[in-house]
């Protein structure tokens, strides 16, 4: 007679999760633009980007199923534009940075979910805060970077997913 094998802490990994190509970051940040802002969106040739002067730049850290970091930066101008936009439809902001904050932690989830929800997906608690390059991690490291426009104002995507392809779900 043969017993069946009973596991008590199955072990599940997820397939393979990979840093979304350019074109993936840069559709879904044109996406979430047109729904957030109501703003117009472009897309840029990286080559033609130069940093702004006196750059306005976030960084989310991910801690769950996936993990990573996302990088966004762009100008005070895009700032004093969605100032405009949310005072135009009567939305206050304690300063002008809490805008780009919110942004780029609503964008964050927008495309964690947009990428890799199933139904073992977990994310960690999302909070967008101000960074310098010195923050980021390392350039060399293998990450998925973009440019957008956005009215005209341009926006910088980096991604850095940490040790893309391995990811293992925790038993529950």
């Amino acid at each position: 007679m043969i017993e069946p094998t009973v596991l008590e802490h199955p072990s599940p990994t997820r397939p393979p999760v990979s840093i979304p190509h350019t074109l993936e970051l840069t559709v879904l940040f044109r996406e979430f633009m047109a729904y957030w802002s109501g703003l117009k969106t472009e897309i840029l040739d990286w080559g033609s980007v130069q940093t702004p002067i006196q750059p306005v730049e976030y960084i989310v850290h991910w801690k769950g199923s996936v993990q990573g970091a996302l990088v966004i930066r762009s100008s005070e101008k895009l700032l004093d534009k969605l100032t405009a936009i949310f005072q135009e439809r009567g939305m206050d902001f304690p300063n002008r940075g809490a805008i780009f904050q919110e942004m780029v932690t609503l964008y964050s989830i927008f495309l964690a979910h947009s990428m890799w929800v199933d139904e073992f997906f977990e994310l960690g608690p999302i909070l967008a805060r101000p960074c310098r390059p010195k923050d980021w991690p390392p350039l060399n490291q293998s990450h998925s970077f973009c440019a957008v426009g956005v009215d005209q104002e341009p926006v910088e995507i980096r991604l850095w997913l940490d040790t893309p392809g391995t990811f293992v779900l925790r038993a529950r």
